[in-house]
């Protein structure tokens, strides 16, 4: 295995040592739970602010994540093809117990997706597709 580059170790192990905090964490929190010095806790600390991933709280003094973080993670998922991801589970729910139950109304399994003018219809799934043929023929 490939030797790891300890600054960035570090720097991720202050990440998720932070994202596991509500109200955010001081220098000398961090610096117990990481086992890192303080001093190089604020180096790191410093770094990461800079680049945007974590605030300092003007109240507190404290350190929290940014959604920088949540923009960062989310990316991905923006480039997903939502409907093939979505589709099996979807057309799971046409077997589950719950959906046999729903086939008195015609229940319909729905993907949309929300935007700030409404929910643009996307892709659907008929919970019984025995109901959906009787129908259709």
């Amino acid at each position: 295995m490939a030797d790891t580059v300890q600054s960035i170790d570090r720097a991720l192990s202050l990440l998720e040592i932070l994202s596991s905090s509500k109200e955010g964490m001081g220098l000398l929190e961090l610096g117990e739970a990481s086992g890192l010095s303080k001093g190089t806790v604020h180096r790191l600390l410093y770094t990461l602010t800079e680049n945007g991933y974590v605030k300092q709280l003007e109240k507190t003094g404290k350190y929290q994540l940014t959604m920088k973080m949540f923009v960062l993670g989310a990316k991905p998922v923006e480039k997903m093809d939502v409907l093939r991801v979505a589709r099996p589970y979807l057309e799971n729910l046409s077997l589950t117990e719950c959906a046999q139950r729903a086939n008195a109304v015609g229940a319909m399994a729905t993907l949309v997706k929300g935007d700030m003018e409404g929910f643009p219809y996307k892709d659907q799934v008929e919970i019984f597709m025995g109901l959906k043929n009787s129908i259709d023929r």
